[in-house]
């Protein structure tokens, strides 16, 4: 994974996935935590950001992607329980190849290594009250760019 870290800042290279299905897009969220994102990982060294979404999304889901187009690369800023983070993540809208269970569902959870994440399917019309992060994607989501937009987002503390 590319992520370093140094005393009390870090830095993230992430992809996310855009995954809408019946007007309901899919986020996830630590067990633990109350901010929800959009599903999606750390890249690996020499990794294409695309294989990274589609790995991530296999790993994570088990269900398999293809890419429509990259909608979004985000330079965010946040401080999260005292950690300055800086983030470069690229969103992709995705869509599945095949029918997969968790279209069916409407929250789930999966265990990844140590740690515990609740996936739901929240409708977009509920998406403007949702503490979803970047909060930008809140109502960006509704009208996703056709062309690649580049974003700088400065967060308060989560």
């Amino acid at each position: 994974m590319i992520s370093f870290h140094q005393e009390k800042d870090r830095f993230n290279y992430r992809v996310a996935a855009i995954l809408i299905h019946q007007q309901k897009v899919l986020l996830h969220r630590f067990i633990d935590w109350e901010t929800w994102l959009l599903p999606g990982g750390r890249c690996e060294w020499f990794e294409p950001s695309t294989k990274t979404v589609i790995r991530e999304m296999e790993e994570e889901l088990g269900i398999e992607v293809k890419i429509n187009r990259l909608c979004y690369i985000v330079e965010n800023f946040f401080l999260d329980k005292g950690t300055n983070f800086h983030e470069l993540c690229f969103y992709y809208l995705v869509q599945p190849v095949n029918w997969n269970p968790i279209l069916d569902q409407t929250r789930f959870t999966i265990e990844e290594n140590d740690s515990k994440f609740l996936f739901e399917w929240i409708p977009l019309d509920e998406l403007k009250d949702a503490p979803l992060y970047p909060a930008f994607l809140r109502t960006s989501i509704h009208h996703l760019p056709k062309q690649v937009e580049h974003r700088i987002e400065y967060e308060e503390d989560r």
